[in-house]
Protein backbone atom coordinates (compact mmCIF):
# COMPACT_ATOMS: atom_id res chain seq x y z
CA UNK A 1 0.00 0.00 0.00
CA UNK A 2 1.38 3.28 -1.11
CA UNK A 3 2.56 5.66 1.92
CA UNK A 4 2.70 9.05 0.07
CA UNK A 5 0.76 10.34 -3.17
CA UNK A 6 2.43 9.72 -6.48
CA UNK A 7 1.54 12.94 -8.24
CA UNK A 8 1.66 16.76 -7.51
CA UNK A 9 -1.80 17.81 -5.96
CA UNK A 10 -3.07 19.85 -8.75
CA UNK A 11 -2.40 16.90 -11.11
CA UNK A 12 -4.06 14.48 -8.52
CA UNK A 13 -6.86 16.46 -8.56
CA UNK A 14 -7.52 17.16 -12.58
CA UNK A 15 -6.94 13.38 -12.60
CA UNK A 16 -9.89 13.19 -10.40
CA UNK A 17 -11.74 15.78 -11.95
CA UNK A 18 -11.47 13.82 -15.38
CA UNK A 19 -12.44 10.72 -13.76
CA UNK A 20 -15.07 11.62 -11.72
CA UNK A 21 -17.13 13.42 -15.07
CA UNK A 22 -16.40 10.35 -17.35
CA UNK A 23 -17.41 8.30 -14.89
CA UNK A 24 -20.67 10.20 -14.42
CA UNK A 25 -20.86 10.54 -18.43
CA UNK A 26 -21.18 6.64 -18.57
CA UNK A 27 -22.29 5.83 -15.85
CA UNK A 28 -24.36 2.69 -16.84
CA UNK A 29 -21.38 1.20 -17.76
CA UNK A 30 -18.68 2.09 -15.36
CA UNK A 31 -20.58 2.47 -11.98
CA UNK A 32 -21.88 -0.66 -11.70
CA UNK A 33 -18.72 -1.94 -11.14
CA UNK A 34 -16.97 0.56 -8.51
CA UNK A 35 -17.21 0.45 -5.10
CA UNK A 36 -20.46 1.55 -3.46
CA UNK A 37 -20.13 5.09 -2.51
CA UNK A 38 -16.60 5.53 -4.30
CA UNK A 39 -17.57 8.56 -6.97
CA UNK A 40 -19.57 10.40 -3.82
CA UNK A 41 -16.26 10.08 -1.70
CA UNK A 42 -13.96 11.18 -4.73
CA UNK A 43 -16.37 14.22 -5.07
CA UNK A 44 -15.74 14.84 -1.09
CA UNK A 45 -11.79 14.40 -1.14
CA UNK A 46 -11.67 16.70 -4.27
CA UNK A 47 -13.05 19.22 -2.15
CA UNK A 48 -11.57 18.72 0.81
CA UNK A 49 -7.95 18.40 -1.27
CA UNK A 50 -8.95 22.00 -2.98
CA UNK A 51 -9.42 23.59 0.50
CA UNK A 52 -6.22 22.17 1.76
CA UNK A 53 -4.03 24.10 -0.53
CA UNK A 54 -5.32 27.45 1.38
CA UNK A 55 -5.03 25.70 4.55
CA UNK A 56 -1.79 24.85 3.57
CA UNK A 57 -0.72 28.22 3.11
CA UNK A 58 -2.68 29.51 6.19
CA UNK A 59 -0.40 27.28 8.27
CA UNK A 60 2.47 27.99 6.55
CA UNK A 61 2.42 31.56 7.39
CA UNK A 62 1.23 30.91 11.12
CA UNK A 63 4.26 29.25 11.28
CA UNK A 64 6.19 31.53 10.09
CA UNK A 65 4.58 34.36 12.32
CA UNK A 66 4.97 32.36 15.07
CA UNK A 67 8.97 31.86 14.08
CA UNK A 68 9.33 35.87 13.82
CA UNK A 69 7.52 36.44 17.06
CA UNK A 70 9.98 33.71 18.57
CA UNK A 71 13.08 35.30 17.03
CA UNK A 72 12.19 38.98 18.01
CA UNK A 73 11.73 37.88 21.28
CA UNK A 74 14.22 36.32 21.56
CA UNK A 75 16.85 38.55 20.18
CA UNK A 76 15.85 41.34 22.54
CA UNK A 77 16.38 39.16 25.57
CA UNK A 78 19.71 38.09 24.50
CA UNK A 79 20.03 41.85 23.96
CA UNK A 80 19.44 42.42 27.48
CA UNK A 81 21.62 39.32 28.84
CA UNK A 82 24.72 40.56 27.19
CA UNK A 83 23.97 43.98 29.03
CA UNK A 84 23.39 42.32 32.18
CA UNK A 85 26.98 40.36 31.55
CA UNK A 86 28.57 43.17 30.50
CA UNK A 87 27.40 44.98 33.43
CA UNK A 88 28.62 42.42 36.00
CA UNK A 89 32.10 41.91 33.61
CA UNK A 90 32.86 45.29 34.66
CA UNK A 91 31.96 45.63 38.14
CA UNK A 92 35.53 45.44 39.90
CA UNK A 93 34.93 42.78 42.36
CA UNK A 94 32.45 40.71 41.42
CA UNK A 95 32.70 37.49 42.51
CA UNK A 96 34.16 34.67 40.20
CA UNK A 97 30.14 33.02 41.17
CA UNK A 98 28.23 35.72 40.25
CA UNK A 99 30.22 35.93 36.88
CA UNK A 100 29.78 31.68 36.28
CA UNK A 101 25.62 32.17 37.18
CA UNK A 102 25.27 35.07 34.12
CA UNK A 103 27.42 32.89 32.48
CA UNK A 104 30.31 35.24 31.59
CA UNK A 105 32.85 33.56 28.91
CA UNK A 106 30.19 31.19 27.33
CA UNK A 107 29.20 31.32 23.68
CA UNK A 108 25.25 32.10 23.60
CA UNK A 109 23.60 32.87 20.77
CA UNK A 110 20.45 34.52 19.83
CA UNK A 111 19.09 31.30 18.99
CA UNK A 112 19.39 29.55 21.86
CA UNK A 113 16.05 30.31 22.81
CA UNK A 114 16.47 27.86 26.38
CA UNK A 115 20.17 29.22 26.91
CA UNK A 116 18.99 32.66 27.35
CA UNK A 117 16.13 31.46 29.55
CA UNK A 118 18.21 29.77 32.08
CA UNK A 119 20.41 33.39 31.91
CA UNK A 120 17.33 35.07 32.64
CA UNK A 121 16.81 33.00 35.60
CA UNK A 122 19.90 33.16 37.07
CA UNK A 123 19.27 37.34 37.03
CA UNK A 124 15.89 36.87 38.91
CA UNK A 125 17.32 34.23 41.52
CA UNK A 126 20.73 36.36 42.03
CA UNK A 127 18.78 39.47 42.10
CA UNK A 128 20.79 41.03 45.50
CA UNK A 129 24.02 40.05 44.26
CA UNK A 130 23.57 41.44 41.13
CA UNK A 131 21.96 45.06 42.30
CA UNK A 132 25.83 45.84 43.45
CA UNK A 133 26.51 45.42 39.76
CA UNK A 134 23.94 47.96 38.72
CA UNK A 135 21.42 45.86 37.90
CA UNK A 136 17.91 47.16 39.26
CA UNK A 137 14.92 45.45 40.70
CA UNK A 138 13.43 46.69 37.27
CA UNK A 139 15.40 45.11 35.49
CA UNK A 140 14.48 41.57 37.62
CA UNK A 141 11.00 42.32 36.83
CA UNK A 142 11.74 42.73 33.08
CA UNK A 143 13.85 39.21 33.16
CA UNK A 144 10.58 37.38 34.87
CA UNK A 145 8.46 39.25 32.03
CA UNK A 146 10.97 38.42 29.24
CA UNK A 147 10.90 34.42 30.05
CA UNK A 148 7.03 34.31 30.24
CA UNK A 149 7.32 35.91 26.70
CA UNK A 150 10.04 33.83 25.61
CA UNK A 151 8.98 30.64 26.98
CA UNK A 152 4.95 31.54 25.30
CA UNK A 153 6.80 32.21 21.71
CA UNK A 154 8.59 29.35 21.99
CA UNK A 155 5.75 27.27 22.62
CA UNK A 156 3.53 29.04 20.67
CA UNK A 157 6.62 27.96 16.97
CA UNK A 158 6.15 24.94 18.24
CA UNK A 159 2.54 24.10 18.33
CA UNK A 160 2.54 26.14 14.60
CA UNK A 161 5.38 23.53 13.33
CA UNK A 162 3.03 21.18 14.72
CA UNK A 163 -0.35 21.88 13.05
CA UNK A 164 1.64 22.14 9.70
CA UNK A 165 2.71 18.64 10.03
CA UNK A 166 -0.66 17.18 11.02
CA UNK A 167 -2.40 19.30 8.20
CA UNK A 168 0.19 17.59 5.69
CA UNK A 169 -0.65 14.43 7.11
CA UNK A 170 -3.77 14.74 7.29
CA UNK A 171 -4.02 15.61 3.38
CA UNK A 172 -1.78 12.84 2.57
CA UNK A 173 -4.38 10.44 3.49
CA UNK A 174 -7.30 12.01 2.00
CA UNK A 175 -5.10 12.27 -1.34
CA UNK A 176 -4.06 8.72 -1.18
CA UNK A 177 -7.74 7.63 -1.06
CA UNK A 178 -8.22 9.89 -3.96
CA UNK A 179 -5.34 8.27 -6.21
CA UNK A 180 -6.92 4.64 -5.07
CA UNK A 181 -10.42 5.14 -5.78
CA UNK A 182 -8.97 7.34 -9.71
CA UNK A 183 -7.18 3.85 -9.85
CA UNK A 184 -10.45 1.67 -9.44
CA UNK A 185 -12.05 4.06 -11.73
CA UNK A 186 -9.16 3.62 -14.60
CA UNK A 187 -8.68 -0.15 -14.67
CA UNK A 188 -12.90 -0.87 -14.58
CA UNK A 189 -13.65 1.80 -16.89
CA UNK A 190 -11.06 0.36 -19.18
CA UNK A 191 -12.62 -3.20 -18.41
CA UNK A 192 -15.88 -1.71 -19.25
CA UNK A 193 -15.06 -0.56 -22.66
CA UNK A 194 -12.42 -3.06 -23.40
CA UNK A 195 -13.97 -3.18 -26.69
CA UNK A 196 -13.94 0.05 -27.81
CA UNK A 197 -9.89 1.59 -27.90
CA UNK A 198 -11.45 5.29 -27.86
CA UNK A 199 -12.80 4.86 -24.36
CA UNK A 200 -10.41 2.26 -23.23
CA UNK A 201 -7.63 4.40 -23.60
CA UNK A 202 -9.32 7.33 -22.06
CA UNK A 203 -10.12 5.71 -18.27
CA UNK A 204 -6.56 3.95 -18.82
CA UNK A 205 -4.86 7.25 -19.02
CA UNK A 206 -6.41 8.64 -16.11
CA UNK A 207 -3.44 6.77 -14.67
CA UNK A 208 -0.78 7.35 -17.12
CA UNK A 209 2.68 9.26 -16.74
CA UNK A 210 1.02 11.98 -18.49
CA UNK A 211 -2.36 11.87 -17.24
CA UNK A 212 -5.33 12.61 -19.14
CA UNK A 213 -4.67 14.68 -22.03
CA UNK A 214 -6.53 17.71 -22.96
CA UNK A 215 -8.85 15.98 -25.53
CA UNK A 216 -9.94 13.46 -22.55
CA UNK A 217 -11.01 16.55 -20.28
CA UNK A 218 -13.26 17.87 -23.28
CA UNK A 219 -14.45 14.93 -23.94
CA UNK A 220 -15.33 14.35 -20.01
CA UNK A 221 -16.93 17.64 -20.25
CA UNK A 222 -19.18 17.51 -23.41
CA UNK A 223 -22.25 16.17 -21.61
CA UNK A 224 -24.05 17.54 -18.10
CA UNK A 225 -22.50 15.07 -15.49
CA UNK A 226 -24.24 15.01 -11.78
CA UNK A 227 -20.80 15.76 -9.99
CA UNK A 228 -18.49 18.90 -10.62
Amino acid sequence: MATKPRWKLDDALRRARTATRLTNKHSAAVTPRLDAGLVTQLVSDRETLGDATARGAEALTGQKTATKTERTTAEGAHAFVIAIRNAVDRTRGAPPPLRTAVGIGDDLRKTDTQGVVAVLRSVVQNASALAACGVSSDDVTKATTMIADLLGADDTQGQKMDDRADHTEDKNDVQLRLEAAVDQISARGALAFVGDPVLKARFERLVASGGPTPEDEQAAETEPSAGP
